[in-house]
């Protein structure tokens, strides 16, 4: 009984020429999965193969034989054919790429190219991006230009060159130098970078073992923690702008209140 489905199947690619799965289980009146399954069999053989999302007999003589464009070379050269995973088909349910697989490949490889991460992983390179900027934005990978040109590799290990952290702390000593007298008492009583380091959990909180991994709960308690000592700051550097730009006259208002005293 199965022989007799797989020659309906065969009679009904020479018939039709190429055709889809769906539209081969439409003809023979069967489950699209069934006939994607029978395909694959017969594919297996020898029989039948899929080219363009179509599925076509091969090695009948009276079909005019297809041109078929030559595979793209990889970029990365396999020990074994067999090592190369082979690319989806359509209707088929892929699993997703995982961040540790692309991470693999760079490290092995250093910087490369959406293509070549694509048919290493046997992936479209259209739908490979979007996953690769995923992982770019959690901090897995690294993004390097724009366009068809970017190329992606592991992020630096180190942290922000001192230099940078001397540029940005500079503009903050002026801004401190330039807040007015009346302001000087707000300045003193607001909370200094020690201390708001020291009001962090991440800093002063202690966990038993010598591996200290917060739990996702605490992380979360940390971030919100951060987030309002940073309002804080924020508000204290605006009115250190706003006393800047006002500094004349809460210099003659002052002159004022002193006179009549």
């Amino acid at each position: 009984m199965k022989i007799m489905v797989n020659e309906t199947v065969l009679d009904a690619l020479k018939a039709m020429g190429k055709a889809s799965y769906r539209e081969v289980a439409a003809r023979l009146k069967i489950e699209p999965v069934e006939a994607l399954n029978m395909l694959r069999e017969q594919r297996e053989q020898g029989l039948c193969d899929f080219y363009d999302g179509c599925w076509e007999l091969t090695g009948d003589a009276d079909r005019k034989a297809s041109i078929r464009p030559a595979p793209a070379k990889s970029v990365l050269r396999a020990k074994n054919l067999k090592d190369v995973p082979a690319k989806p088909l359509r209707g088929e349910v892929t699993e997703p790429i995982k961040p540790e697989a692309i991470v693999a490949l760079l490290t092995a490889n250093g910087r490369m190219d959406t293509v070549a991460l694509a048919s290493a992983v046997g992936r479209d390179p259209r739908g490979l991006a979007s996953n690769l900027c995923m992982m770019a934005k959690r901090g897995y990978i690294q993004k390097i230009g724009q366009g068809k040109g970017v190329k992606w590799e592991l992020p630096a290990e180190n942290q922000t060159p001192a230099s940078e952290a001397n540029e940005q702390a500079q503009p903050i000593a002026d801004t401190q130098d330039q807040i007015l007298p009346e302001h000087a008492d707000e300045a003193r009583n607001s909370p200094s970078t020690a201390e708001l380091v020291s009001d962090i959990p991440s800093f002063t909180e202690s966990y038993p073992g010598d591996l200290i991994i917060p739990s996702p709960s605490d992380i979360a308690r940390m971030i919100r923690k951060a987030k309002r000592e940073l309002r804080e700051l924020e508000q204290v550097r605006l009115l250190s702008v706003a006393a800047k730009k006002c500094r004349k006259t809460l210099n003659r208002i002052h002159a004022d209140a002193s006179e009549r005293r």
